[in-house]
């Protein structure tokens, strides 16, 4: 019952891309839909151009993805790129939808997420740190603010950093089991005072 709930990379790399195919389908109706985008009145500037970056990268990375079960560096790329553009088109989004105070920043979770399940502690600090000082960048671009865009902005950061720790955290913790585990089960099939397989 156990190893039923253990996700691979790869199982996990398949959740996140129909995740992107999702918020890519919310998106359209979001920015294109009348009665709704009249009501969040974002800007369409260059949401078109995000809008065939994000379909055209997805498109194949999900090709890749299907191509990649039984090849490590399709996949290990993918997984890279994966965040990349994750990055990328979450700034986009960010800089078209308010930029500090736009709804759709707790997507900035996701990426770290993302990261953390991939690198650890050290996509953790990468992706946070990036993170940060992408919205900070924004932050300052955007000034002079109202004093609510500042709270907004100042617990957003707190909150991506908090989610950050707690998710390397957890991750880290799940990996030293798992080398725990693989350790338990290497001693019951060795002889212990041989130290050769049974």
């Amino acid at each position: 019952m156990k190893d039923k709930v253990l996700l691979t990379d790869f199982v996990t790399e398949q959740i996140f891309s129909i995740v992107r195919w999702i918020f890519l389908i919310v998106s359209v109706i979001v920015f294109y839909y009348p009665p709704i985008a009249t009501i969040v009145n974002f800007n369409l500037h260059t949401f078109n151009y995000l809008l065939i970056f994000g379909f055209t990268y997805m498109t194949i990375a999900q090709v890749a993805l299907w191509l990649a079960s039984g090849n490590n560096t399709i996949f290990n790329l993918l997984m890279k790129t994966g965040i990349l553009f994750d990055y990328i088109a979450l700034i986009w989004l960010l800089i078209l939808t308010g930029g500090v105070t736009s709804p759709l920043f707790p997507i900035a979770y996701l990426l770290v997420i993302h990261s953390t399940i991939y690198w650890g502690i050290l996509g953790t600090a990468i992706s946070c740190s990036l993170m940060a000082v992408t919205y900070s960048v924004l932050f300052w671009i955007s000034l002079p603010l109202p004093n609510l865009s500042i709270v907004i902005f100042l617990l957003n950061l707190v909150f991506l950093l908090v989610i950050g720790f707690f998710g390397a955290l957890i991750v880290n913790r799940e990996r030293h089991h798992h080398k725990l585990q693989y350790v338990y089960k290497d001693l019951v099939v060795r002889d212990y005072l041989t130290g050769l397989y049974n």
